[in-house]
């Protein structure tokens, strides 16, 4: 006995679904991998990538990561505004945690 014609195109539309949310999530990961690349630091200009992550620094105030150089900075002023352009947020050592953490 087949099944009627509204349940099979109700089933091949939920393939379609499936394969279409299994193709985004696809995509998303490959995302994922690419945004792996820290970049370079907006304090010395080192490439974060060939850092051992014990001296790349990220902040609980905005995404921006750093060499261990931002201290250097901070030394000399205190609290500092983000070095990165167009970040407005002050960073101060209490908010900075290694990336090994």
């Amino acid at each position: 006995m087949s099944a009627p014609p509204g349940e099979i195109r109700q089933h091949e539309l939920m393939q379609s679904m499936c394969r279409i949310k299994n193709e985004m999530l696809d995509e998303d990961e490959i995302e994922m991998e690419e945004s792996d690349d820290l970049g370079k630091c907006a304090v010395s200009q080192q490439d974060l990538n060939e850092l051992p992550r014990s001296k790349v620094y990220k902040n609980s105030v905005c995404p921006h990561v750093f060499s261990d150089k931002i201290f250097t900075v901070m030394d000399a002023h205190g609290r500092v505004k983000c070095p990165q352009p167009g970040c407005n947020k002050m960073l101060s050592r209490n908010v900075m945690s290694p990336m090994s953490e």
